[in-house]
């Protein structure tokens, strides 16, 4: 750790015995994806840059949101105070994946981004993004069944946020094209191994702390690093019921994102049983410190600031470890901003 880091957080206990027998990895690209647990994927990476006062890719327009463009392919003019002489670390916000574009911004990076499994990313982002409601959906006792009875009507007929999102919003994310369900079966297959190709590490939200245990050791990271505080979780007024035959509906909707997550789950898999005999163990002892940091730091109410999201709150007296983990990437965002142009750390 850095001084500024044993400043911060000196009052937090870190118990690992760990010996480094590895670099730990720096030079980072996330890409988030709509509702697959990425906020939370992407705080633990921007705190491990924060803290470490690593330079992180900001948006221009980040005095305005702390998105890059979420329907544009990503490109380095979109980073403030880019330069082809400077060369960041980390970049975690939302985007849509460019591969050499994000190489000329985070040089020698390791590139992750995380999936969930198209159904129920498909019924999160119906919810979380109020489609019935942008689409006077909402008199209807079930909504997201009503849209699945007409799916193309809908969503072809209509403008609504981050419409991009459902219909295989995943693979959107991940830069392939939004019409790319039209193209035959092996053409989307070749996409999908050229991301394969371009990603080191892809997680899967079903498997949250399986995959954590995937990024601590891909990134040389030690337990503290990966501890979280999950944030973002849909408020049950913006639930929809999924009925079993919806599933096969939505599938065929989703079926780029079915594809993707079928490929991504099998390399997953193999990740797991390529990591050694201690894998269980390992998943044991972070299941333990992690629910320690929990009863260290989250108390038992809940905040509804939100009214699409329920966030837990941090507990009165916590450390300052606990205090930086609660921080939302937009707030990251401003405080790495502030870090870079003023100089100036602060938790």
């Amino acid at each position: 750790m850095n001084d500024q880091e044993n400043t911060a957080f000196r009052n937090y206990t870190d118990v690992n015995n760990e010996k480094d027998t590895c670099n730990p990895q720096q030079q980072i690209v996330f890409i988030k994806t709509h509702k697959t647990a990425s906020s939370s994927t992407a705080t633990i990476i921007q705190r491990y840059g924060y803290t470490r006062g690593l330079l992180y890719a900001i948006p221009k327009s980040f005095y305005k949101t702390h998105l890059f463009s979420t329907t544009k392919l990503f490109n380095v003019d979109m980073v403030y105070k880019y330069s082809k002489s400077k060369s960041f670390n980390i970049i975690a916000g939302h985007l849509r994946h460019n591969h050499n574009e994000l190489e000329k911004l985070v040089h020698g990076a390791k590139f992750v981004t995380i999936l969930r499994e198209p159904v129920a990313k498909f019924e999160s982002t119906f919810g979380y993004y109020e489609v019935a409601k942008h689409l006077n959906l909402d008199k209807y006792a079930n909504p997201l069944q009503e849209f699945m009875s007409n799916p193309d009507s809908y969503y072809n007929e209509n403008k609504f946020l981050m419409k991009e999102q459902l219909r295989n919003g995943m693979a959107f994310s991940l830069g392939l094209p939004q019409n790319i369900y039209k193209n035959n079966t092996q053409y989307i297959q070749q996409n999908i191994h050229r991301l394969d190709a371009e990603l080191d590490l892809v997680l899967l939200s079903e498997y949250y702390d399986e995959s954590l245990l995937l990024l601590k050791k891909s990134f040389c990271w030690q337990w503290h690093d990966i501890l979280y505080i999950r944030k973002g979780q849909r408020s049950s007024s913006h639930r929809h019921i999924i009925t079993s035959s919806m599933v096969t509906r939505i599938q065929e909707w989703n079926i780029v994102d079915v594809m993707l997550y079928d490929h991504f789950n099998r390399t997953f898999w193999r990740k797991i049983s390529e990591y050694g005999p201690h894998f269980q163990n390992d998943l044991a002892e972070f299941r333990k410190r992690q629910g320690q940091f929990y009863d260290d730091c989250v108390s038992s109410s809940m905040s509804y600031s939100d009214r699409r999201a329920v966030n837990p709150t941090m507990k009165r007296g916590a450390s300052k470890y606990c205090e930086v983990t609660f921080y939302s990437s937009s707030k990251f965002t401003f405080k790495f901003f502030v870090q870079q142009t003023l100089g100036f750390f602060h938790i």
